[in-house]
């Protein structure tokens, strides 16, 4: 009989559907077969409730100690981590085999699983998702934090990057890991859909581009550029974004082809309205990258998210960003990296007609077979995941 496995993962928010490490780890831990994994879910309580565990899961609700954490006295960190570590520790019914952690936003989350992998002596798994230094903009914080980092690096026995560029800009920063113990690991997609995007004749004459995301005030001239080169097209770009974000209204407000779709309850309905409506889904940077400085080396689940269903994708990137980086050695068809007008009418042209779209499509659906397969990437995961001997 297989020896059942335990592994303990410690986060500021549990997994759940949304965006960004909350949906990639609810793909990974769901994944991981009941009978032969058991799954510790150490998270802040204020967020326990946002978790729909699976029958293996269990989850640790952690005090916040917020009252602590606001205090402006030397060490009040370092009590914080101390009193999270202890209060996991108890809460454990069993001795995990492994400790994960995703290293985003703050880091207190992360120092923690460190703390708990150490007294526990067992590996310290690290998901890597973007350059959260690049977030700060204090120098001296900013430096505060690349320390913090490669204290964990040192202590990583893995530490899984998003993607290559990602480990060249902390490279840069920081002692990385050693070679054998850095992997790149792509954001899992969900692929629970069954919804297959097809060619529909009203694409002709209306195509309509759908872009689901967050879209930030650097997103502006992007997407009024992309509405602008629609407008002749008798093309739409829909944005599927929460209520409220003043970017969205702005754009809504200055080009009458640009619509706003709240967001929708769970990804899965978003895969397939944008299957079912969309003659091309839209993944966009700011222009220039720096002006939205952790995309440079971050890459988009939503990419590999809407591939699965066939949709020609549409990459708005710049030069000097991993999806750049990609897109140019994959000869993607919808890639542009520069908004002027003629540009952007040839990436869009190819929608208009069956035989272009059908060839955009095509190449969706062979990346969502081969480098962006849910099952691939998840095999990586639990082959490279490092547990106790």
């Amino acid at each position: 009989m297989t020896k059942m496995k335990r592994l303990l993962l410690i986060a500021d928010g549990p997994p759940r559907q949304g965006w960004g490490a909350p949906i990639v780890l609810d793909r990974h831990l769901r994944r991981l077969v009941d009978g032969e994994w058991e799954v510790d879910i150490a998270c802040l309580s204020e967020h326990a409730k946002t978790c729909s565990p699976c029958a293996n899961w269990t989850v640790l609700p952690v005090h916040a100690h917020s009252i602590l954490r606001n205090l402006p006295l030397r060490g009040m960190y370092r009590l914080c981590v101390f009193l999270w570590e202890r209060q996991i520790r108890r809460s454990l019914a069993s001795h995990p085999d492994c400790v994960l952690a995703v290293q985003q936003g703050a880091l207190a989350h992360t120092d923690t699983a460190a703390a708990v992998a150490r007294s526990l002596q067992v590996p310290l798994n690290l998901l890597i998702l973007d350059h959260r230094e690049r977030w700060e903009a204090n120098p001296n914080h900013r430096r505060t934090q690349y320390r913090q980092t490669e204290a964990l690096f040192a202590q990583a026995s893995r530490a899984w990057f998003v993607s290559e560029r990602l480990i060249e800009e902390y490279g840069e920063h920081v002692r990385l890991p050693s070679p054998e113990v850095n992997r790149v690991l792509r954001p899992v997609p969900d692929g629970g859909s069954s919804a297959r995007a097809s060619w529909q004749q009203g694409f002709s004459k209306q195509p309509v581009v759908v872009h689901s995301g967050a879209i930030q005030p650097t997103h502006r001239p992007v997407v009024l550029a992309l509405a602008d080169a629609l407008a002749p097209l008798g093309g739409k770009l829909i944005l599927v974004e929460k209520e409220g974000n003043p970017t969205v209204r702005g754009c809504v407000a200055e080009r009458g082809n640009v619509e706003h779709v709240p967001f929708f309850p769970t990804n899965r309905q978003a895969v397939e309205f944008v299957a079912g409506k969309a003659a091309a889904a839209v993944h966009m940077y700011a222009f220039p990258p720096m002006t939205q400085g952790w995309a440079t080396a971050s890459f988009p689940s939503k990419l590999m998210e809407f591939t699965q269903t066939g949709v020609p994708m549409l990459l708005l990137t710049p030069p000097g960003t991993a999806l750049h980086d990609w897109a140019r050695a994959n000869e993607w068809l919808g890639l542009c990296d520069d908004l002027s007008a003629a540009s952007l009418r040839r990436l869009l042209a190819p929608l208009c007609a069956q035989e272009g779209w059908e060839r955009m499509a095509a190449q969706s659906l062979a990346a969502a077979q081969d480098e962006f397969s849910p099952r691939r990437i998840q095999r990586q995961f639990e082959d490279e995941l490092v547990v106790r001997e």
